[in-house]
């Protein structure tokens, strides 16, 4: 599906929306994993715009009113070639083709939170530099006031010194919801 991607550059003064790109919007499953990601790449260049997992907690966002326009946050952005969080914005030609994105996007949330069977949310500090966890599916913790990652919960307490350790805030016990 067409659509014009933007993204919030709240690195300029003043914090303004950068278009990144007009394209076809993807949403791929992995064939083995059941992950889904979104993927956009720019017309005529095909250069990615877009590449993120979809996670059972991002929420769409009208934008500004507009019912052609979402707006929704993600942890870890690959379109660069590091991934870093972003603010997103998809802008559709008419209100039909955007409502049928969400739906989409929503069911495709719903997929991955029933997939992910025995795997929770784990909710950890800030921390100063990336932490690579190996051993973590979704494992790329970005600096930066939360970050989120997965694990499976009955390897909770395998995975607790080691997640912890690296929290310069000392944070005692991360959070685990379901």
């Amino acid at each position: 599906m067409r659509a014009k991607l933007y993204r919030f550059a709240s690195e300029n003064d003043p914090p303004e929306w950068k278009e990144r790109g007009t394209g076809d919007v993807k949403l791929l499953k992995h064939k083995e994993k059941g992950t889904i990601r979104l993927l956009m790449r720019r017309d005529r260049t095909l250069k990615i715009c877009a590449n993120h997992n979809i996670a059972p907690l991002m929420e769409l966002r009208p934008n500004a009113g507009s019912d052609r326009a979402w707006v929704w946050n993600t942890h870890a952005d690959f379109a660069d070639e590091h991934p870093k969080p972003e603010m997103l914005a998809i802008r559709f030609l008419n209100a039909e083709n955007a409502q049928k994105f969400k739906a989409k996007f929503d069911e495709c949330k719903e997929e991955v939170r029933k997939s992910s069977g025995n795997y929770g949310c784990l909710e950890l500090g800030c921390f100063s530099e990336p932490l690579q966890t190996h051993s973590v599916p979704g494992s790329f913790l970005l600096p930066g006031a939360f970050s989120v990652c997965y694990i499976e919960l009955q390897d909770v307490t395998n995975h607790l010194p080691f997640l912890t350790g690296n929290c310069p805030c000392r944070l005692e016990q991360p959070i685990v919801c379901n």
